[in-house]
Parts: structure tokens; C-alpha cells; sequence
């Protein structure tokens, strides 16, 4: 995970807000439908066996772009260079670049009598974040005889198209054209000069669509995008002039939900078993700011190596996401899940700045423009063993179902440890309770992850009675996240493996007072590149020539990053939660790690303790709503006070000086208001005293507003 950034302004779309992400799903080939036959002489309604197209449908869709744009550079008129550049680009699981995307549509059908199906349909799609050569759907290229480097990228594109098709069975068969638009940046290299343009242009396809479960339908489409010449982009700096043409084509899959559907065909005229396949979907926005706080003269020094301080003068950030949540049933016990995202926006400070940081909704990377990423991407393997059957309910990533008391799960692919390890019922989910990172997990636990908190990572879990035994493995950072600056490449897991946790982890359960509680303990070993803090102060004093060039020529400032060797380290923590009542539940975690070596993928943090409330709307006559409460407290070392007051940067703080270190201490409240079966709003606020560890600045008075939608 690293603190690296993209900060643009948002010249395109300006009233984007993130969008559900989309969906890939498996297409098997079924026989259609027959006719129910009817009595004789008993004519009662039956269901049409056939599917009827006719509605308005919304979904979301995912898929993989190619093309090529032909270019032209010019100076004072005359032809200096011409090329082309391609934006295929193979997609990375480590970082998830590549010419991908992830969409939304909306549209309405019209079916005749004869099942001719007319329609409409417009969608906007958004490119994969950047690879680590700043590339999306597009590529960078040597021009000008190889003294500099052209980039052309696609962040986001949209049609508005006409559908025409026939439907001989249940399944829709079209040919589709109309309108398109793209979004592109262009870059030139090594001057700074770069420019968004839209460029409009025609869209002609088609594709295959039929009916998956009641109001669901899954389809496949092949487009192809043509949209001449663009109006010329002028990079001033180096004065050349460079006209394109785009053509782009685009292979998808997705699933559209369809309203109103009065007469679903019966559920053997279906794809599928409507039981084989799970869809949920969530859609959260945050908003979050504070006004100026105590920021003396001299309490911040801005040096050659940038501070990682919250702006003293105020801040407020937004961030958007959705995600789909698509699920099938592979055979007995198993479970495959893949969940499609959209996120847009940074948090507060750019989602640095404080050890325990204000919003679990911001990850330590972002854009100001929509990306699609692949959160998790995972296989779940149920075994049962016997005991007493318990019922399961259908949720996000959960088929509805029964599994027996003792039991052993497996669960490999693409997901985040805190999905299985350090969760509590009553503090683990910034979208829907707390927002500090400190009620989502403990923060001296360094699970690893990429950037966003997802990597390749495989757990068995063993359900006995009443106690469970988790063992898990993940692949982590590519690199450790401290002295990494925002022009840092190294967001992504490593691809070697040789960087990881093992995690372990006890639970047991039991009744207290009647009601239901857990007690978790959790041990962490990480294998990595680390420095320690020692070595690296050693290091600046001896003026070594990296941590100058680190810092910029300046020398006496330490870096970690000079100082790493292959090593291993451990952390601890232990996780309570205890219900008193039906509604009023109460949670703790108090976390070590060793405090004379960096962190590998997480925040600063020593030694850390939380604690808090959760209390249900029954009592005032709205069971849905939830108030909460919470206290957090986390140190850093010693010795990592001293490096930060020599200047080094640590994980996610450092300001430069810090000669009256302090232990950051929060206090957070929240009311979730809900407003419907799918919609609720939340509003939060957070007392923030001495941010960063730094007992001259502060204290920070932190509100937020969320509004989370869930299906």
C-alpha cells in the first residue's frame, strides 16, 4: 500500500458520482423453454413460457478495450513526427492495470408481437486505475526522434445507441449503433504538459442477452467505436502540436435488472437454477471536513522531504464507490464471488496525514477521476462436519442456506484478510458504522494487501463447538509504505510472493449474562524488506549518499527505504464484543507491534486500544437506526518519535519535527439514520487530539454526512 496519488482536476463529467461497478459472470449454453400445456376444458391463466423484453432495465457491466490511435506532431505547421499508439495494455493482478473497464447502462425495450424487441440504451464506462507506467485504456510511446514520450489514455467513455433484435425463445439476439463519446488524456514527456479532451464519435455492435433469474438477464456484446480526428492539443512547453484519431472496440459481459417484470417466465424456462446464482450491490458517498485548528508557528517543518500533516487551515474531501456483488454456486459447499468496483476521490490530507486515520472509506491511493478495480475475486469452500444445522441468510458475498455447527471453510483468491480475521459485529464496516480505521481493525496489525486492501491470499478455518481456529497466508506490498513519495510506483502486491503474512487467529464464543460475546486472538508474522529506525538515523548522520538523493540533496534526514534487509517481525491483538442487551452491545481491541522496525503495509502504530458502544433505535421506536460511541487511543515507539523528529517519514505521518510527541486520541460518534429497507444516512463527527503524534497541533473537530445504499 503506498501513498501515491492522482490529484487532476476534474474537467470532464464534473457531477460524477461513482456508479455500481460491473459484472462478469460464466455464459452456459441451456435449452429454451416449452409452453406449459393446459387441461382441457380448463382454461386457467397460466405464465407466458417466453420472456418478455418489454421494460425499462438498469445494470452494470465489465470488459476489455483495444484499438489504436493514429497521431501527428507538429511545430510551426510543419510535420516533426507521426506514429500510432495502442491502447491494448494485458492486465496486471498485482496492480489490476490493464485496457479494462467496468460500467453502468440504463435502457428501455419494446417488444412486438412478432418478438421483434426495439430498444434504447446509454452507458458510461470507467477506465482501471494506472498501471505503473501511468497508463489505462492506452499507452505511452518514444516520439520526437526519442527525446520525449507521447501518452495517449482513455479514462472514461459513453454511447446512447439504438437496440434492434429478435427473440425466438427466451434468449435476445441484436445488433445495436448510435452515439459515442470518449474522455482522454494526453501527456507529454519530460515537459509537464498534459490535456483533457472529449471527443464524440459513432458506436455499432452486437450482442446476445437472456434471462437469468426473476427481473435479472444476463448478456455479451461486441462494440466497436470510431471517432476521427480530435481538435488539437497544444503542449506549449516543448511547442509541438499533436492531432489523432481513435478508434476504439470493446468486448463485454453484464447483467441488467429489469423493473416492473409482471410475468417472469417459470423458473425452468430460466439459465439457471435462480438458487445457483447471489446478486447484491452497495453504492456509499462520503462526505467529510473540519474547520482550521491549532496549528502553531514552527510546529510543522516543511522540508526537502514533503510533511504528511493534515492542512492546518481546514480540508473537506468527498468519495464515492459501488460495487457489485455477484455470486454462483460451483458445486456442493462451493462458492465463487467476484465483486466489481467503481471508486472516485481521496480523503482527507490525501488519505495520509494521521496514524489513525478518519475514513475507512479512503484507501492510500485514489484519483479525483472514477476507476474500476476488482476488489475481491475469491472461491469459498464449505465442508461440513456435523453438529447442529444453523440457518444462513442471503447477504453481500453469502448464499442463503444451512451449514452444520462444526465445519471447515477454505477461502482462496483475491480478497482482504479483515474480511475474515480481527471482525466484530459492532465495529468492522466504515460504510454502514465507525469511519476511523481504528474501529475497522487493530492498528498495529499489518495485514497486507495492495493499496485498497485486497491481495491474493488463501484461509482455512475450523469451526469446533464453540471455538474457531483461522490460518491464513497473503502476498502483501510490493514495497513497505514509509519514505514513499507520491510519484511512488510501488502500489501493488509483490509479484515475487516473497513478501507476506501468516496470520493465526482463536475465537471463542460464549453467553455472558444471557447474551452472546466473542473473544478473538490474533498473531501476525510478516516476512519483508523493513529498515529500523535506529539504522536509519545511523545512516542520515553518516551523510550516506541515498538518503540525501532521497531527500532531495539535503543531507541529515533518515529514510528507511536505505536501511531495508529481507527480515521478520510479529504483532498481536485481541478482539472482544459482547452483547448486553438485545440492542446495546459493547467491543474492544488492544493491539503491540515491535517498535524498533517500520510497518510493511498499514499505519504507525505501537501499541493501540479501543473500546465503545452500539446501541439499536428500539428503545425511541426505530429498531433500524444505530448510535455509536467510541474511544481510541495509539502510541508510537520511542524510537520512532526520534526519527520522525529528524525528519524521516514514517508510514502515514510525518511532520518534519516532532519535539513534543503525544499518543493520538480519538473520539468518535455516529447516528445512522435509516431511511428505507435499502437506504441509510449517517452522520459522524470525531474529536481528534494531538494528529500525527504531534502534541503541538490540534485538537481537530472532524464532521462527516454518509449516505450508504444497499441491495
Amino acid at each position: 500500500m503506498n501513498i501515491f496519488y492522482i490529484a487532476k482536476a476534474r474537467n470532464w463529467l464534473p457531477e460524477w458520482r461513482p456508479a455500481l461497478g460491473g459484472a462478469s459472470v460464466a455464459i452456459l449454453l441451456t435449452s429454451g423453454a416449452t409452453a406449459a400445456d393446459l387441461a382441457y376444458k380448463a382454461p386457467v391463466a397460466q405464465p407466458s413460457a417466453l420472456y418478455d423484453w418489454t421494460g425499462f432495465y438498469f445494470g452494470a457491466h465489465t470488459g476489455y478495450a483495444w484499438g489504436n490511435s493514429n497521431w501527428t506532431a507538429s511545430s510551426g505547421g510543419a510535420v516533426t513526427d507521426r506514429g500510432f499508439v495502442s491502447l491494448a495494455q494485458g492486465y496486471d493482478g498485482n496492480n489490476q492495470g490493464g485496457s479494462w473497464f467496468n460500467g453502468i447502462q440504463v435502457g428501455y425495450n419494446r417488444m412486438l408481437a412478432n418478438r421483434v424487441v426495439l430498444g434504447v440504451e446509454a452507458d458510461v464506462s470507467v477506465s482501471s486505475f494506472l498501471n505503473y507506467y501511468g497508463n489505462r485504456i492506452g499507452n505511452t510511446v518514444p516520439v520526437l526522434g526519442g527525446t520525449a514520450s507521447y501518452s495517449d489514455n482513455v479514462f472514461a467513455s459513453g454511447t446512447v445507441r439504438g437496440r434492434i433484435g429478435y427473440a425466438p425463445g427466451n434468449w435476445l439476439f441484436y445488433a445495436t449503433g448510435g452515439f459515442a463519446w470518449t474522455s482522454e488524456n494526453y501527456l507529454l514527456a519530460p515537459s509537464t504538459d498534459s490535456s483533457f479532451q472529449q471527443r464524440t464519435g459513432w458506436a455499432a455492435g452486437a450482442g446476445i442477452e437472456g434471462p437469468l433469474l426473476p427481473h435479472w438477464t444476463v448478456k455479451a456484446e461486441y462494440l466497436f467505436t470510431g471517432y476521427g480526428n480530435n481538435r488539437p492539443v497544444n503542449f506549449l512547453t516543448s511547442n509541438q502540436q499533436f492531432t489523432s484519431n481513435l478508434s476504439e472496440q470493446e468486448v463485454r459481459v453484464g447483467l441488467n435488472y429489469h423493473f416492473g417484470e409482471k410475468d417472469p417466465p417459470p423458473t425452468n424456462g430460466f439459465f439457471s437454477d435462480p438458487d445457483r446464482f447471489n446478486m447484491h450491490a452497495q453504492a456509499t458517498y462520503t462526505w467529510q471536513g473540519y474547520p482550521a485548528f491549532r496549528n502553531p508557528p514552527g510546529s510543522l517543518v516543511i522540508a526537502s522531504p514533503p510533511f504528511l500533516g493534515f492542512p492546518g487551515g481546514g480540508e473537506a474531501r468527498s468519495i464515492g464507490e459501488a460495487t457489485l456483488y455477484a455470486g454462483m454456486r460451483l458445486w456442493n459447499g462451493a462458492e465463487l464471488w467476484i465483486n466489481p468496483e467503481i471508486d472516485q476521490g481521496l480523503g482527507l490530507g490525501n488519505s495520509i496525514g494521521v496514524g489513525a486515520y478518519v475514513n475507512g472509506e479512503a484507501f492510500k491511493i485514489g484519483s479525483s477521476e472514477p476507476y474500476a478495480k476488482i476488489q475481491r475475486a475469491f472461491i469459498r469452500q464449505t465442508i461440513d462436519l456435523g453438529g447442529e444445522k444453523e440457518k444462513v441468510a442471503a447477504d453481500i458475498n453469502q448464499f442463503a442456506g444451512t451449514q452444520t455447527a462444526d465445519r471447515l471453510v477454505f477461502t482462496f483468491g483475491r480478497l482482504a484478510p479483515i474480511d475474515i480475521f480481527d471482525t466484530n459485529k459492532y465495529a468492522g464496516n466504515s460504510r454502514t458504522q465507525f469511519l476511523n480505521w481504528g474501529f475497522l481493525y487493530a492498528l498495529p496489525f499489518d495485514w497486507g494487501g495492495d493499496a485498497w486492501g485486497s491481495g491474493w491470499g488463501a484461509v482455512g478455518e475450523w469451526y469446533t463447538g464453540r471455538y474457531t481456529f483461522r490460518l491464513g497466508w497473503f502476498d502483501t506490498e510490493k514495497s513497505a509504505i514509509a519514505d514513499n513519495l507520491p510519484t511512488s510506483t510501488t502500489f501493488g502486491v509483490d509479484p515475487t510472493f516473497k513478501q507476506f503474512d501468516i496470520m493465526a487467529e482463536f475465537e471463542e464464543r460464549h453467553e455472558l449474562w444471557g447474551q452472546p460475546g466473542k473473544f478473538k486472538f490474533n498473531v501476525n508474522l510478516i516476512s519483508a524488506n523493513l529498515g529500523t529506525y535506529s539504522n536509519a538515523i545511523f545512516d542520515a548522520q553518516a551523510n550516506s549518499p541515498c538518503s540525501i538523493a532521497l531527500a532531495g540533496g539535503v543531507a541529515g534526514f533518515p529514510a528507511l527505504a536505505c536501511v531495508r534487509h529481507y527480515t521478520q517481525k510479529v504483532d498481536a491483538h485481541i478482539n472482544i464484543e459482547q452483547a448486553i442487551t438485545q440492542d446495546i452491545g459493547i467491543f474492544s481491541r488492544i493491539g503491540w507491534a515491535p517498535g524498533y522496525i517500520e510497518d510493511l503495509a498499514v499505519t504507525d502504530s505501537n501499541f493501540f486500544a479501543s473500546g465503545g458502544v452500539s446501541v439499536t433505535g428500539r428503545m425511541w421506536g426505530r429498531p433500524a437506526d444505530t448510535i455509536g460511541a467510541g474511544y481510541i487511543y495509539n502510541r508510537i515507539s520511542k524510537a520512532e518519535q526520534n526519527y520522525l523528529n529528524l525528519g524521516g517519514l514514517g508510514s502515514f505521518v510525518g511532520d518534519g519535527l516532532l519535539p513534543n510527541p503525544r499518543a493520538e486520541q480519538v473520539l468518535e460518534a455516529y447516528y445512522s439514520w435509516q431511511l428505507n429497507a435499502s437506504t441509510a444516512v449517517t452522520f459522524d463527527y470525531q474529536y481528534f487530539a494531538n494528529p500525527g503524534f504531534n502534541g503541538d497541533r490540534g485538537p481537530i473537530n472532524i464532521f462527516a454526512t454518509r449516505i450508504h445504499w444497499q441491495y
